[in-house]
C-alpha cells in the first residue's frame, strides 16, 4: 500500500481513504476471528471496489465470537502504518516464521492459512502510548469477564448477606437468653408467691378483726385457689376423646382440645368413659350448666360423675335422696348447749366450695317440697341471684365459682316408665327445666364392660368376657319381657370379686346375682346362668 497524496493510500490499484479505513476497523472490531481470516483473503484478493465491498459486506454480516481489540488494532496498523510496503507483506513475514526470510512474497504466500497463522501469532501494537490506543486497551475486559465479575461480586455479597443473617439471629438469641436470666434473677417464683402471700396474709388478718363472720363466709366462697385449665388432652386418654359423627358417615368428632378447668391433681380411675358422654360433659361444666344423667340401673351414673370430678381435681360430694328427705341435706337446728343452733347440711358446706362436683342422687325419690329449694341453686351460671337463702336465718348463701350439678336417675324424669321402679316420681317441669342437658346411660359393649370388670377386679379378660356374656343374654330376656331387670354392673363386679377371693361358683352367683332379684326370676336367671358361664373355665383361670 502507497501513499498517493494527503489522507489517501492505494494497494493493487484500489485507493482507500481514512474513512474508508476507519469503517473497516469498525467493521472487524464486530467479526468473528474465524470469519474475519476468510474475509481478510478475499481482500487480499480484491482487485476493484466492488469485490473490496463484497468482502466488507461479508465480514459485517458474519456472526459469532469477537476477535480481541489489540488484535484489530494490530491488523490496522499495519495498514496505515507502514505506507512504504503492500500491507499485508511485512504482515505476514512478522507473524508466519516461514515467510520471515523472504525477500519479496509471491500472491501463493498471500493464503488464507497464512493469513490464518499470522492472526494466531499476532503481537500487541507498538501505539499503547497513544491515548486513543490506551482507551482501546481499557476496552479490552469483554462482556464475559464483565459478567464474570459481576457474578462474583453477587457471590460475594450473598456470602456477606449470610454472614449478616446469622450474626443478627446469634445476637437475638444472646439478647433473648441474657433478658431472660435477668427475668430469673429478678423475678423468682416462689420468692414472688410468699410475698404475695405474706402481703395478703397481713392485709386479711387487720380486715378480719373488723369483718363481721357473715362477710368472711362470702369471700371464702368467692376465693378459687388453684385453679387451672389445661386440654382434654392432658387429663383424659386419647380413646375417650373421639367418636364417629352420626351426622356425617365417616367423620369423626375430636374434642381433645376442649379446655376443662382443675382445681386440684388430676387422679385416672379405672371407669371408661362413654366418649359422647364425657364431651357433653365437659361442655356443661364450661357453659356453667348442669347435666341430667338418666338410665337403667348399674349403668354407671353415678361412677361417671365421680371419676369426672377425680379426673379434674374437683372436690365431689354425693346427696342421695329417698321419699323421707325433707330440708336434711340442706340444714336444720338442733339444740347445743342450752341454745337451739343452725347446723348447715351437706349441701351448703359443699356449694361454698369453688370447683365443687355435686351429684343430687335419685332425686325422683324425693317430695316435690324438697327439692324446690334447689331451685334457685340450680340457675344459669350467669343469674347474679344463684344460691339459697336459708329461712332460720336469713342468710343467703351464693354459690362459689364453677359449681358443678349433676342429676343421676334410673327415670329420665318423667316417672317409671318400665314398671322397674317403683315409688319414683315424675320430676317438676321446673326443676327438670335447670338441667340443660338429658344424657341416656345405656350398658356398655361387651368389649368395654369385660375390660372394666378385669380391671376391676383382677380377674382374667376371659372369665369377665364369660360373665359379661351371662349378662348380656339376660338383658337380651329382660328386653323380650321375659326379666323384669337384668343384672347390674355392680353385681357382676360383686360375682367376679366372690369367685376371685376364692367362693365357690354357684354360691358366688346366688349370693351376687340371684338374691338381688324377686324369687319368680331364679329359675329364669339360673337357666341363663347354665347356659352361658363355662364352669370348667373359672375352675382353671381363678
Amino acid at each position: 500500500m502507497t501513499k498517493k497524496n494527503q489522507g489517501l493510500y492505494s494497494y493493487g490499484g484500489i485507493n482507500y481513504t481514512p474513512s474508508r479505513l476507519a469503517q473497516l476497523k469498525r467493521v472487524l472490531l464486530s467479526t468473528p476471528t474465524s470469519k474475519l481470516i476468510s474475509a481478510i483473503s478475499d481482500y487480499s484478493k480484491a482487485m476493484d471496489d466492488l469485490k473490496l465491498n463484497q468482502a466488507l459486506q461479508k465480514v459485517n454480516q458474519a456472526g459469532g465470537a469477537i476477535p480481541t481489540k489489540k488484535l484489530v488494532d494490530t491488523f490496522v496498523t499495519e495498514i496505515i502504518g507502514n505506507e512504504s510496503a503492500p500491507v499485508f507483506e511485512g504482515f505476514l513475514k512478522r507473524n508466519v516464521p516461514a515467510l520471515s526470510s523472504k525477500t519479496k512474497l509471491s500472491p501463493n504466500d498471500f493464503s488464507a492459512e497464512n493469513l490464518s497463522n499470522a492472526f494466531l501469532n499476532v503481537k500487541p501494537s507498538k501505539l499503547l502510548d497513544n491515548p486513543e490506543t490506551v482507551t482501546n486497551a481499557f476496552e479490552q475486559q469483554t462482556l464475559d469477564t464483565l459478567v464474570n465479575q459481576a457474578g462474583e461480586k453477587i457471590k460475594s455479597l450473598q456470602k456477606t448477606e449470610e454472614k449478616i443473617v446469622d450474626t443478627v439471629a446469634s445476637l437475638g438469641q444472646n439478647l433473648t437468653n441474657k433478658v431472660e436470666s435477668m427475668c430469673e434473677r429478678a423475678l423468682n417464683q416462689k420468692a414472688l408467691e410468699g410475698a404475695i402471700a405474706t402481703a395478703t396474709a397481713t392485709h386479711f388478718e387487720q380486715f378480719k378483726e373488723k369483718a363481721k363472720p357473715e362477710q368472711l363466709k362470702v369471700i371464702a366462697a368467692k376465693v378459687c385457689t388453684g385453679m387451672r385449665v389445661a386440654p382434654a388432652s392432658d387429663i383424659f386418654d386419647a380413646q375417650f376423646l373421639r367418636y364417629p359423627d352420626p351426622d356425617n358417615q365417616g367423620k369423626t368428632i375430636d374434642f381433645s382440645n376442649l379446655h376443662c378447668k382443675l382445681y386440684g391433681e388430676s387422679v385416672k380411675t379405672d371407669y371408661i368413659f362413654t366418649p359422647a358422654h364425657l364431651h357433653n360433659a365437659l361442655i356443661g361444666m364450661l357453659e356453667g350448666s348442669n347435666i341430667w344423667l338418666g338410665g337403667e340401673r348399674g349403668t354407671g351414673k353415678t361412677m361417671f360423675i365421680s371419676a369426672l370430678a377425680k379426673a379434674l381435681g374437683r372436690p365431689f360430694q354425693r346427696i342421695n335422696f329417698d321419699e323421707g328427705a325433707d330440708r336434711d341435706f340442706i340444714g336444720g337446728t338442733s339444740i347445743k348447749d342450752g341454745s337451739c343452733v343452725y347446723a348447715e347440711g351437706v349441701f351448703l358446706k359443699a356449694i361454698r366450695t369453688a370447683g365443687s362436683v355435686i351429684l343430687l342422687d335419685e332425686p325422683s325419690f324425693a317430695r316435690p317440697n324438697a327439692l324446690a329449694m334447689l331451685h334457685a341453686v340450680l340457675e344459669e351460671e350467669t343469674i347474679d341471684s344463684k344460691g339459697i337463702v336459708i329461712p332460720e336465718t336469713g342468710e343467703k348463701i351464693e354459690v362459689a365459682k364453677d359449681c358443678f350439678f349433676a342429676g343421676a336417675d334410673n327415670t329420665m324424669g318423667h316417672g317409671d316408665e318400665t314398671g322397674n321402679y317403683a315409688q319414683t316420681n315424675e320430676m317438676n317441669s321446673a326443676f327438670m327445666d335447670r338441667f340443660a342437658y338429658k344424657i341416656e346411660f345405656n350398658y356398655l359393649d361387651m368389649a368395654r364392660e369385660s375390660e372394666l370388670i378385669s380391671n376391676r377386679t383382677g380377674c382374667s379378660l376371659e372369665i369377665a368376657t364369660n360373665i359379661v356374656q351371662f349378662a348380656h343374654i339376660s338383658r337380651q330376656k329382660c328386653s323380650e319381657g321375659l326379666l323384669t331387670q337384668p343384672p347390674s354392673l355392680r353385681n357382676l363386679v360383686a360375682f367376679a370379686n366372690g369367685c376371685k377371693r376364692g367362693l365357690p361358683i354357684s354360691i358366688a352367683f346366688k349370693n351376687a346375682i340371684l338374691t338381688a332379684f324377686p324369687r319368680d326370676t331364679w329359675a329364669e336367671l339360673q337357666a341363663i346362668f347354665d347356659v352361658a358361664v363355662d364352669k370348667k373355665l373359672f375352675m382353671r383361670k381363678v
